[in-house]
């Protein structure tokens, strides 16, 4: 949704959303990918490996959770941008209100030469609301600008909540809620709540990741990426 609402043009479009709305899935995507890479993908790893091998296997759901992270933070961004973008395959205009109306850019002109009326096409709707790819080096730069702004703000939001999170899970309250959901709800008795390495692990190869993608066109990823590493190592050592 981040990326619709770089693209998708306020009021004028057929999807019926507002600027307000537009404005909210902006602003919500550094928080919503931060939570569904952090509080979405490791437990549904963890449950999909134990669903799979009948047993916890931390190393193949860390495995799991690397490949996962890895398509919702940069795969599908990098896909939407391709097809929805004004510089890529421009997808967008065909939720744009003018483009859904037939021949509405459909221009000509009719000027006499030699006493004959010609009728000369200035422009389509083809060409206004289908354009065609452009290798001009535009797309890629879209793509690095769009993803690389989505990526940034997420690891501020990483670095400024992350470990805030690791310590309100550490506190003997949520632990013993932890364990309470596991016993009572999952009947998974033998579960004692603990840091878990292999998803930490996973983190971690997680930015380092981002960084040798897009570190070299975005170099504020970079020392933004050390500062959240140094926080989320240091309290795994606390």
């Amino acid at each position: 949704m981040y990326v619709v609402s770089t693209s998708v043009p306020p009021h004028s479009n057929t999807l019926g959303l507002s600027a307000d709305v537009l404005a909210f899935f902006e602003h919500v995507g550094a928080p919503a990918l931060y939570g569904v890479s952090a509080l979405v993908v490791p437990p549904l790893a963890h449950w999909g490996v134990n669903r799979v091998c009948g047993a916890p296997e931390p190393h193949t759901a860390a495995k799991l959770m690397i490949v996962a992270r890895l398509i919702v933070a940069l795969v599908v961004p990098c896909v939407f941008v391709l097809l929805l973008n004004q510089d890529c395959f421009a997808l967008w205009l065909q939720v744009w209100k003018p483009c859904a109306e037939p021949g509405r850019f459909d221009i000509s002109t009719s000027p006499k030469i030699l006493g004959r009326r010609l009728t000369i096409p200035v422009i389509s709707q083809s060409e206004v609301c289908s354009p065609p790819y452009q290798p001009d080096g535009r797309c890629p730069r879209a793509v690095v600008g769009t993803v690389g702004h989505l990526l940034l703000e997420k690891l501020i939001f990483t670095t400024c909540f992350g470990p805030i999170r690791m310590v309100l899970l550490s506190l003997p309250t949520a632990r013993a809620a932890k364990e309470w959901v596991a016993h009572s709800l999952l009947r998974q008795t033998s579960y004692r709540a603990s840091t878990d390495l292999d998803t930490e692990c996973a983190g971690i190869v997680m930015l380092l990741e981002l960084v040798l993608v897009f570190g070299f066109v975005v170099p504020l990823l970079v020392p933004v990426t050390a500062v959240a590493m140094l926080l989320h190592l240091s309290l795994i050592h606390i």
